[in-house]
């Protein structure tokens, strides 16, 4: 709408479209729960939609992120009946011993993996009851320390420079926001607080910035020393795990010969 704004004077002859779509275009949209400052061309709608949500949530209609998929999937697993369970394993169970296959023919070629994600695809494909997978996942621990450090910091220099984006935002269009409402510049006062919040916002940045480098800095060297350490580690257990892959493979394998799961439902872990 705005960029229609600018356009619309060019135009020798305005067609009777053109005006109609001005006029809706000068029409106020607070009435609607929709401020001028969202529908800008640089403006990131899902701020306005999260806003929204602030504004709207309820108890009966919010989203919960944290649910985890896999504990739903279990929920409902445990809620069937023997023959739908079965039914339902038998049917999945080759996928996973495709992918036990796949896990041995890696490690034996590439050896453990060091990245916790990769340790943790594994340990999905071995029995609950088998320790040796989060005896591997403790061994990187220490890496998995650095890593969160530096990860937190980037996240707090992201955050930071959305905001300063988003107050920058504001500043060019005369606008500032109070809590989810946004208004016209209107004080000289308004705007000494617009641009000292930015200052501030810009110092931080800085100095979150400087804090970021000089850790990433550290992890590229701890790192490297941390990963030889762990690889030499997780060599001495590797056999284990494998032994635990094939083990869990022969126990699929039996299970799909004869179409009877073991007594236990939970063979694997997640």
């Amino acid at each position: 709408m705005v960029t229609i704004k600018r356009l619309a004077p060019s135009f020798k002859l305005q067609s009777p479209k053109v005006k109609n779509l001005l006029n809706l275009s000068l029409v106020k949209t607070e009435d609607k729960g929709c401020p001028d400052y969202y529908i800008t061309p640089t403006r990131d709608f899902t701020k306005y939609t999260k806003d929204c949500a602030e504004k709207y949530w309820s108890k009966e209609t919010a989203f919960d992120w944290n649910q985890s998929v896999p504990g739903n999937l279990r929920e409902h697993l445990e809620k069937l009946n023997k023959e739908e369970f079965i039914k339902i394993a038998l049917m999945a169970l080759p996928m996973v011993k495709e992918i036990l296959e796949r896990k041995i023919l890696q490690i034996r070629k590439k050896q453990l993996p060091v990245e916790e994600d990769a340790l943790k695809d594994i340990g999905e494909c071995i029995p609950f009851d088998r320790t040796t997978i989060h005896h591997a996942l403790l061994i990187r621990s220490p890496l998995k320390s650095l890593e969160l450090r530096l990860s937190k910091l980037k996240d707090q220099l992201e955050i930071l420079q959305v905001e300063l984006l988003d107050l920058r935002e504001q500043q060019r269009l005369g606008l500032v926001r109070k809590g989810i409402k946004v208004k016209h510049l209107e004080t000289e006062a308004e705007q000494q607080e617009q641009s000292s919040e930015l200052s501030r916002l810009a110092n931080q940045i800085n100095q979150v910035q400087g804090e970021y480098e000089q850790l990433k800095v550290q992890y590229e060297i701890q790192a490297t020393q941390l990963k030889t350490q762990i690889r030499e580690k997780l060599h001495s257990i590797e056999h284990h795990v494998l032994v635990d892959l094939e083990e869990t493979r022969k126990l699929l394998q039996q299970t799909l010969q004869s179409k009877n799961l073991p007594k236990t439902k939970r063979i694997c872990q997640g």
